[in-house]
């Protein structure tokens, strides 16, 4: 199966194919923070991960971290 993959792979990049995420979709840190500052407002307080989550109808814990390392490094 693996050759198989490998094989079209290949062949969809000798044909012109492009692979992999487009230029330009990836998300500023200021935009990010942007859209989520209902959790930056939490973190601020002082609330845990899981509590802002389960306040902000079950943003994942995941995206609540990565605001609050933004805030830090910010």
């Amino acid at each position: 199966i693996k050759s198989r993959l490998v094989s079209g792979y290949k062949n969809h990049i000798e044909k012109g194919g492009k692979v992999g995420r487009t230029k330009g979709v990836k998300e500023s840190d200021k935009d990010f923070l942007a859209k989520h500052q209902d959790v930056a407002k939490l973190l601020r307080k002082g609330i845990s991960v899981r509590n802002i989550s389960k306040l902000t109808e079950g943003k994942s814990s995941a995206t609540i971290i990565k605001v609050k390392k933004l805030l830090s490094l910010s």
